[in-house]
């Protein structure tokens, strides 16, 4: 379903009345579909936006259980306050909502094309589909550009609308009428019709007193009042559209919300996961910039120049390309701490979910057993856990190590993950990333300890440059610091220890493991006395050779399914530079 200017003009006449001066009590978002109730002497109503179309009604539809971030900045900006004023942008398909105190909210409704923004004097504070196009920007804190629009018909004078025809006398006149007026082609074919004007008839054909009639035929059409109720038609056709889905297929379709439970569950853990992932983004993004952003907290001159919130006391920039909400009245370190305290939550919620989940498919497996077999209920994914995105293994004894990849991890790893409980390590050699052992102090045994040390140095350049033996130190994460001495600049990835390095010796040197049920590749000092394992040390062997001789010698150590099932990519994954050499 989309709507034409001339339906949304009739709407807009026909609903003004009431928009004004209603109140926005709350807002949810369904795809691209805004929905916002909206409540006036005594009556409530939801207004549907989309950048198909445009309803007030009083049917419900499911809401879904965590907004999306686009809708919680309209919440924080315009939910509570009053429409002021409704209208549309030279007669094309784009609507404004003028809302207290100097806010709009612009629907361009041109299908997939459209877009959802909201402005404050001009300046975008929320964008549903961030565009960057030729002619003008759709993005947070840009100036709000309109789109080029026709010439509007109540505008127009009629010696100017045939001035705008007569321009181009061999084009079709229906064709030209849609294309520079924006007229519905229905609307044109009637007023053109009435006065004597055939479909396919060229403008040259067609007499000047002819192009007068259809000049007010047509403006008359936009002035006059329609018999027709507008938007009845539109919430018939929509809500027809969303039971056609439910009939066709139960899984959810673009313009409904799932219609069961356990669906709106799922979609709420899915939410909330991605939620996670971008706070944790946002989280990488300020730790990567704390030195420019504890300097611009500190200075309220260069503060005055970006979008404050003084209610809340929040600034909002962009780092990277990407939007960050800080507060201004905290340092660096207490706004981390708030994101995190935000991840913790949300990943509490998603405990909850899962609980409410595993109940009900309970409850369905108990109603739908019509059998003695019992059911097997679908285990509900794992969010994935933060140390997943670096490389990873736990020790003999249980403890977590984990170390980075490249500078930009390594500035994640130290900043985000470093707690005083842990134990850092690094080479003597440049070109090595960080490692933590996590909650470790005072508590690892020294088998702990050389497994991460042997773990960090393997995954050094050491390999690269097929070194047999490299030193590795570690110390305690109060030595690490990212203040450089005076006249000295630190790096990206790096950090300046101080005081006493505890400094080890250890081979460059990997187990290829059947280990737990499953096969692993981990520092070879873990599984020195493990009888099912193959030494890798550096090397220039690689792919599949270097496979190949891996299960040469583990056919003897290990069962003949364990070597079918093996998974090849894993292994040259976690093996440095995807080279070695089988000891």
């Amino acid at each position: 379903m989309e709507l034409t200017s001339y339906d949304l003009h009739h709407w807009i006449k026909q609903n003004k009345q009431w928009l004004e001066g209603a109140k926005i009590e709350k807002i949810w978002q369904v795809n691209d579909t805004i929905i916002m109730r909206l409540y006036k002497q005594g009556e409530k109503q939801n207004l549907y936006i989309s950048p198909s179309i445009i309803l007030l009604s009083k049917k419900e539809v499911e809401k879904p259980l965590y907004p999306p971030s686009f809708v919680m900045r309209l919440r924080k900006f315009i939910q509570g306050r009053k429409i002021e004023g409704i209208s549309m942008q030279e007669l094309d398909r784009v609507v404004e909502i003028s809302i207290k105190p100097s806010y709009k909210l612009i629907a361009e409704m041109l299908h997939t094309r459209g877009n959802i923004l909201l402005l404050e004097n001009n300046k975008i504070l929320a964008v549903m589909h961030p565009k960057n196009l030729k002619d003008r920007q759709l993005k947070i804190h840009k100036d709000y550009q309109e789109m080029a629009h026709p010439h509007n018909i109540l505008k127009t004078t009629k010696q100017d609308f045939i001035s705008i025809l007569r321009e181009q006398e061999e084009e079709i006149i229906t064709r030209k009428i849609i294309k520079s007026f924006g007229i519905p082609k229905k609307i044109v074919l009637e007023k053109e019709q009435e006065c004597g004007i055939e479909e396919k008839q060229l403008i040259k054909q067609v007499q000047d007193k002819n192009l007068e009639c259809l000049y007010e035929k047509l403006k008359n059409a936009y002035e006059q009042d329609l018999k027709e109720e507008i938007n009845s038609k539109i919430e018939q056709e929509f809500f027809a559209e969303i039971e056609e889905a439910q009939k066709k297929d139960h899984e959810p379709v673009k313009t409904k919300i799932p219609s069961s439970k356990k669906q709106s569950i799922e979609n709420a853990i899915k939410k909330l996961q991605q939620e996670i992932e971008n706070i944790q983004k946002t989280a990488e993004l300020i730790s990567m910039h704390t030195a420019y952003l504890e300097e611009l907290l500190s200075n309220p001159e260069k503060l005055k120049s970006y979008s404050l919130d003084k209610k809340n006391k929040t600034i909002t920039l962009e780092l990277e390309g990407k939007e960050v909400v800080l507060r201004y009245d905290l340092n660096i370190y207490q706004n981390l701490n708030l994101i995190y305290q935000r991840i913790k939550k949300y990943k509490a919620r998603i405990q909850e979910l899962e609980k409410k989940m595993q109940k009900i498919e309970q409850e369905q497996e108990k109603s739908n057993n019509q059998s003695n077999k019992p059911r097997v209920l679908q285990q509900q994914s794992k969010p994935k856990q933060w140390y997943e995105k670096f490389r990873w293994f736990k020790t003999t004894n249980g403890f977590l190590c984990v170390a980075a990849k490249d500078a930009t991890t390594n500035e994640i790893l130290i900043k985000k993950h470093m707690e005083k409980d842990d134990l850092v390590f690094h080479t003597l050699e440049p070109g090595s990333p960080f490692a933590l052992l996590k909650n470790a102090r005072d508590k690892a045994q020294e088998q702990d300890i050389l497994e991460c040390a042997q773990f960090l140095i393997c995954y050094s350049k050491l390999w690269k440059a097929e070194v047999a033996m490299g030193e590795v130190f570690y110390v305690y994460p109060e030595q690490v610091s990212k203040e450089a001495p005076s006249g000295e600049y630190m790096g990206k990835g790096m950090f300046m220890i101080r005081g006493k390095r505890n400094i080890l010796k250890m081979p460059l040197e990997l187990a290829v493991a059947y280990h737990e049920g499953k096969i692993e590749v981990a520092p070879f000092v873990k599984h020195a006395t493990n009888k099912a394992r193959v030494a890798i040390v550096p090397g220039s062997t690689r792919g599949k050779e270097l496979i190949k001789q891996i299960k040469e010698k583990l056919k003897n150590k290990v069962k003949k399914e364990v070597l079918e099932d093996l998974d090849e990519q894993y292994i040259l994954a976690h093996i440095p530079y995807n080279k070695g050499h089988v000891r």
